[in-house]
This record gives structure tokens, sequence and C-alpha cells, in this order.
């Protein structure tokens, strides 16, 4: 019976241990502090032109790759879905990034607003935002020239 006792001592000490590290390992800083603006930069473009765009915001980890949805909604809220993609999320040394994200051909002529939502897989979490819209417009499609 005492060796029992002393194996589930044991055992709930190493799992105290265990929880005890975790919670002092465990880093809760979100990658990005605060959103500043989305600058379009070439507005107006032509439809599968990319659109460039500087995002001002205030990053302060390096360590969350980032999967980003992204969506061009017209004036009438049709979405039109941007080709998603898996990257780095640029660096935290600045506060600006440029930024390109291609436009299908088949947006026709109009405004748009620019929703980006964003996931962040960090060592201890996941996070999910949306950076701020930017409106943009199209004057034609791009036929190849």
């Amino acid at each position: 019976m005492v060796r029992l006792l002393n194996l589930l001592l044991g055992t709930a000490g190493a799992f105290a241990a265990i929880i005890a590290y975790d919670q002092m390992t465990f880093d809760p800083t979100l990658p990005v502090e605060t959103w500043y603006g989305v600058e379009v930069l070439n507005s107006p473009i032509k439809a599968g032109d990319d659109l460039r765009v500087t995002i001002t915001r205030d990053k302060v980890r390096d360590d969350c790759p980032v999967t980003s949805i992204r969506n061009a909604i017209d004036d009438d809220g049709v979405s039109h879905s941007l080709a998603p993609a898996v990257w780095e999320g640029g660096s935290s040394e600045g506060d600006a990034l440029n930024f390109s994200y291609p436009t299908p051909k088949t947006l026709r002529t109009g405004v748009y607003t620019l929703r980006v939502f964003l996931l962040y897989t960090c060592p201890d979490f996941v996070w999910s935002t949306q950076q701020p819209d930017a409106r943009f417009r199209v004057i034609g499609e791009d036929n190849g020239n």
C-alpha cells in the first residue's frame, strides 16, 4: 500500500512539475500589437494585376507563421476570393510591410474593399485577426496585354 501511495505521489509531483514548467515557458504575446492601416499604392488597377499595398502595424513576434484568407468585396457586397497564402508575415524589425495581392482576371470594373483575415500559428497558441480594410478600384479587365 505504501508503494502505491508513493507511486501516486510521485506521479502527481511529475504532473505538477510539467504544468509549472509549461506555465513558466508559455508566451502569450500576440504577434501584432497594433494595426495602423493599409495603404493601397497602385489603385486603380486592371483585373488580373497585383494590388500593391503598404501594411503598417506594430509586429512584435517573428515566430508565428501566418495564413491569410483574402477577399475583394464589391460595392454590392459580393465577395471575390483572392489567392490565399501561408508565409512568415514580415519582420518585426520595421513597422511597415510592402505586399502584393494577386487579383483575379474576373473582377469587373468597380470599387472594391480588400479584406484579409489572418491566422497566426504561434508556438503556444493560434491567433486570428483581421488587418484593416483598404479600398481600391478596378478600371478594366486585363486581356493578357
